[in-house]
């Protein structure tokens, strides 16, 4: 599962543990709760890092302005995650309605900022944080927005199954070109070396001289008048001169 896809996946299990929780009782209502931490608590360390890649690629390419955005994503992410751990640690708190709302309306406004890493102060983006949620929820309660959130997930689906495909059509076209680069380059190489290997032996005084038989070469002293080697079964085969 990608990374993109788990994220939405976790979005609709927080949608479904948000303001709305089953009126049964209290009890029930904080175990429910604490039930959903984990899945909570792994969500925000899935954007903790996402924040991590995307503020090596801005220290990379020397972006001050998203390095500083990145660095309040950081300082949200681990404020986010401190206070989840804490009712996850002391459970009996979520006992309390009011804590509950506290936690809900907190990671309303988490959700809302992470998406859209829109880090304004609060007052300022109030009315956004609240269509997020309205949004979060119509998709949880109704056949519609249950529908258009599997659409969503299909075209992540969709788009993802592309991206790889396209991704390894990419890398098997450069791996063919490089491959074909080194052949081109290790052939240089070799043609060079051969060059250089029988001008030094001229200049010493040697030929190249190939068996027909086999296609053994041999270098032979120039002042050879009939270069030959001796068979297994004592004959004789005249070398022939090669011009590899």
């Amino acid at each position: 599962m990608t990374m993109k896809r788990t994220v939405v996946a976790i979005f609709l299990t927080l949608a479904m543990c948000g303001a709305s929780w089953a009126q049964n009782n209290e009890q029930q209502q904080a175990q429910y709760y604490l039930n959903s931490l984990p899945k909570v608590l792994q969500y925000i360390q899935m954007r903790a890092g996402l924040t991590s890649q995307m503020a090596s690629m801005a220290q990379s390419v020397g972006n001050s302005q998203q390095m500083q955005l990145c660095q309040m994503e950081n300082q949200m992410h681990r404020a986010m995650y401190e206070a989840m751990a804490q009712a996850q640690q002391n459970p009996q708190r979520l006992t309390n309605p009011t804590y509950r709302k506290q936690l809900d309306a907190a990671l309303e406004e988490y959700m809302y900022r992470a998406e859209s890493r829109d880090m304004r102060p609060y007052e300022q983006i109030a009315p956004q944080i609240q269509q997020h949620a309205a949004y979060t929820r119509w998709k949880r309660d109704t056949p519609e927005g249950r529908a258009t959130h599997q659409a969503e997930i299909n075209r992540i689906n969709g788009s993802t199954a592309q991206t790889r495909a396209n991704t390894q059509s990419q890398y098997q076209t450069t791996q063919y070109i490089n491959d074909q680069n080194q052949q081109t380059y290790n052939a240089s190489q070799q043609s060079a070396a051969t060059r250089q290997e029988h001008t030094g032996r001229a200049i010493n005084g040697e030929f190249q001289y190939a068996d027909p038989n086999n296609g053994n070469t041999y270098w032979v002293p120039t002042t050879t008048n009939y270069p030959a080697v001796i068979n297994p079964d004592g004959t004789w085969t005249d070398l022939e001169k090669s011009y590899r």
